[in-house]
């Protein structure tokens, strides 16, 4: 691998924390979530069915499946979604929390 190659890997990361990362795939339009034990979401970003909502579900998703203890994932859950609720709004947008909420998602 050589120097180029692995700036462009540096620079698909979208989101860490302490339990789960987000990674980007501009190529193949695809949201790439591992949790802290290897288990992968992706979600395809360029599906007309896909939101932001969709990360949140999957986040969720992964968490639960982590080592953290449920209240660390509810802490964590709220900050990802804090981190997308941030960036709809930059885009001038807005959480759907019914949505969400329709999902199993209580933030």
């Amino acid at each position: 691998m050589n120097g180029n190659e692995q700036k462009q890997v540096n620079n698909t990361l979208l989101y860490r924390d302490s339990f789960i990362s987000m990674f980007f795939d501009d190529e193949k339009y695809l949201a790439i979530f591992v949790n802290d034990r290897g288990l992968t979401k992706v979600i395809s970003v360029d599906d007309n069915f896909y939101s932001i909502e969709e990360d949140i579900i999957a986040y969720r998703d992964l968490i639960a499946h982590s080592l953290a203890t449920e209240e660390e994932q509810k802490e964590y859950l709220r900050a990802f979604a804090s981190y997308c609720e941030q960036s709809l709004y930059d885009m001038g947008q807005e959480l759907n929390y019914e949505y969400l909420n329709s999902k199993g998602v209580l933030l």
